[in-house]
């Protein structure tokens, strides 16, 4: 039976307002339907896809998805790379989560750099919510704690992502954890550094399920140069972790009461 015909059989039936179709919005500089993530997200329905181009973003503010369901994909090369970047300008957070978003809610294919928060998370906030992080880079993004991403009470999942460069003022260079069930498979954390504890990744009373995923070059000031897991749950399956190096204690990893 024909689409049309398949929803107008549908919508005689009764099932005619219970009918949502997924839309897709595009943002880009010019020639989109906007020229803001943030006005596509304020006009976008749950299920939909906001697909960026291929250039740089610069928001001016955090980019909020508001509790919202929705797909924000960026544009690939030849080689799967993400060549969609999403810019802080070292001056705001680059992404926000605290409204309950679930793994319905999904960031794929970015470059998210230069975010700067002035307490947590200069890459991306993770506040009781769950979004599906997919084939993202977070580079050079600094924060008093989680230069990279802070996650609290949440329960986030990242693949094939990868964090580089970034830097905590105190601890969670890469990653700052408490309160979570985390999951991140296929992933590299490379060049990251912490003044305090956690080169890469600190976490406490939670769960972290670890498949696949690189430590090299992560320094701390204080312990765990590549992690600091305190009280929590750890499962490494097929981790590596190289020249990570820590000024007290934990070159690679420290695992206290966990």
């Amino acid at each position: 039976m024909p689409r049309m015909s398949i929803l107008a059989a549908m919508a005689a039936a009764g099932f005619g307002s219970s009918i949502a179709v997924a839309e897709t919005l595009t943002v880009c500089a010019s020639g989109c339907d906007h020229t803001s993530i943030n006005a596509a997200i304020d006009a976008a329905s749950d299920g939909d896809l906001i697909a960026l181009s291929a250039e740089v973003y610069r928001e001016g503010a955090e980019i909020d998805t508001d509790g919202k369901a929705v797909t924000i994909r960026g544009a690939v090369d030849q080689s799967g790379a993400p060549v969609t970047f999403l810019s802080g300008m070292m001056g705001h957070r680059v992404i926000g989560c605290r409204s309950g978003e679930t793994a319905s809610t999904r960031f794929e294919n970015l470059v998210v750099f230069l975010g700067d928060a002035v307490f947590e998370g200069g890459g991306l906030l993770v506040i009781d919510s769950s979004p599906l992080i997919f084939n993202c880079r977070f580079e050079f993004c600094t924060a008093v704690m989680g230069g990279g991403v802070r996650v609290r009470n949440g329960n986030p999942t990242f693949d094939r992502s990868t964090f580089e460069s970034c830097v905590a003022f105190s601890d969670g260079g890469a990653m700052l954890i408490d309160n979570g069930n985390v999951a991140i498979d296929d992933c590299a954390f490379t060049f990251n550094s912490a003044g305090g504890s956690g080169g890469a990744i600190l976490i406490s009373m939670s769960t972290l399920d670890l498949k696949q995923v690189t430590f090299d070059f992560n320094i701390a000031q204080n312990d765990g140069g590549g992690m600091l897991a305190t009280s929590t749950v750890l499962d490494a399956e097929d981790c590596i972790f190289t020249e990570n190096s820590a000024n007290r204690a934990g070159g690679a990893l420290i695992d206290d009461d966990s």
